[in-house]
């Protein structure tokens, strides 16, 4: 929020960095021609974060963050801003800016500037092997998280660790020259799940080899293992499960020679002897790491971790470890935007993310697309890239008759068919600034930037 006085100081009360929305209380008590607060609240559905009164006009509510999870099979999000006006302080004018739209990050704690970035259907983030931690939780049919901002050169003495948690076939991760799913490119150093519930490792220079987990014991449970599969130049490819060796292979004694990207719920891995029934992954991942190669002591000490600390601490190079080059626990709380500009990220996804507009308060009407009628559904005709810098006239609300801005979103069509047929849980950072005037004195006010909406 900016307060702007133009003699006397305002002073502004609200809710911080909430994510749901702001609300607060302007008044200028030096000023003799007026008086008065501005209060503004938000939702989403049903759920308010703050209350629509306050005890004095500095006073800020106190409420609940609104959830901002999209509930399953819905297409669309609604976020609405109330505004209601105490003394004679009114707004006058509210200007609407796209704010951001762009996939969730998942942190990579050894390199900050390398997140993977949600794509797909990633529905939860979801309870983890630790009781202090948090996975990812993904469909089988569409969700992963890739690295698309640093390409990783061509890896070959390493060990790539990750819990999972399923009962199907599918793929846990996998490298890829291509930081989506659309072109995959060259891919290997794969490791998925067979349809007997068997761990399998394939390593690609030439000649696929894969080294495959013991048959008689099936993975494919619901319950928690650490897989953990390396590659040395000395010359052997080794595949651990639960802190034990279960496979390897001596013929591998180098990986695909390329720069690439590390997927985690996904590997193309169709043209592999024995493929995964799916080349994603249905069920829950944690704590995927890239370390230099680790000795058959170090992966029992990793598996033996028993809490997310002692994790981490492993990870960084703690008990007797060498530190991860990458390390995502995949535990993000899915309110983050990723700010960076990979490559693949063409054309800008707010201008694939319809958007209505609608005031409602002695009457409803829909300002973006305008109509003197409630909004219809979101169609292409209006995105919210479009809306960037519109100022939207509203009636002044008193304190009988408040008024609600409600802003509606919903992936385009097209991005869900041609242009980003995968592209996750979009995050919309939408941005409202309000001016209020009160005699000679005014005041902007902003929704801030942390209110985000999951599409």
């Amino acid at each position: 929020m900016l307060p702007l006085a133009a003699v006397a100081a305002l002073a502004v009360a609200g809710v911080g960095a909430a994510n749901g929305g702001f609300t607060g209380a302007v008044r200028n008590p030096g000023s003799s021609s007026a008086t008065g607060s501005l209060q503004l609240s938000a939702a989403v559905g049903g759920t308010t974060e703050c209350a629509t009164t306050i005890a004095s006009p500095t006073a800020a509510c106190s409420g609940t963050v609104v959830s901002n999870a999209l509930a399953a099979g819905t297409t669309s999000q609604a976020v609405s801003t109330r505004v209601t006006a105490t003394g004679t302080l009114t707004p006058t004018l509210t200007t609407l800016t796209e704010g951001s739209c762009a996939p969730i990050p998942l942190a990579n704690s050894a390199v900050a500037a390398d997140p993977l970035l949600i794509r797909g259907g990633v529905t939860d983030q979801a309870a983890s092997v630790y009781s202090d931690g948090a996975g990812l939780t993904v469909d089988g049919s569409t969700g992963y998280a890739a690295e698309s901002n640093i390409t990783t050169t061509n890896p070959q003495n390493f060990s790539a660790a990750v819990w999972f948690k399923t009962t199907a076939s599918g793929t846990l991760l996998g490298f890829s020259s291509s930081p989506g799913v659309a072109n995959p490119g060259t891919s290997d150093r794969l490791l998925w799940i067979d349809s007997a519930g068997l761990l399998v490792f394939g390593v690609s220079n030439v000649v696929q080899r894969e080294v495959t987990s013991a048959t008689g014991t099936s993975y494919l449970d619901g319950k928690w293992h650490l897989a953990v599969a390396s590659v040395s130049t000395l010359g052997s490819e080794v595949l651990y499960v639960d802190g034990k060796q279960v496979g390897i292979n001596l013929l591998v004694t180098a990986a695909g020679a390329y720069n690439g990207y590390w997927h985690v719920g996904w590997g193309n891995d169709s043209t592999w002897v024995d493929p995964p029934t799916t080349p994603y992954f249905s069920g829950t991942l944690t704590d995927a790491d890239i370390f230099p190669v680790l000795t058959a002591a170090q992966v029992s000490t990793l598996y033996a971790a028993g809490s997310q600390a002692t994790w981490n601490t492993d990870v960084a190079g703690g008990n007797g470890l060498i530190a991860a080059t990458s390390a995502w626990q995949l535990g993000d709380a899915p309110t983050g935007r990723y700010t960076g500009t990979p490559a693949w990220l063409t054309p800008a996804p707010c201008s694939l993310v319809d958007a209505t507009v609608q005031a409602a308060g002695a009457s409803t009407v829909c300002i973006r697309p305008a109509a003197a009628a409630a909004c219809a559904a979101p169609t292409s005709g209006v995105t919210l890239a479009t809306l960037s810098g519109s100022a939207l006239t509203l009636t002044n609300p008193t304190p009988a008759q408040p008024v609600t801005v409600t802003v509606t979103t919903a992936r385009d069509g097209t991005s869900t068919t041609t242009l980003y047929p995968n592209l996750a849980g979009l995050h919309l950072n939408l941005s409202e600034t309000l001016t209020a005037s009160a005699g000679s004195f005014t005041a902007t006010l902003g929704w801030p930037a942390t209110q985000n909406i999951v599409l």
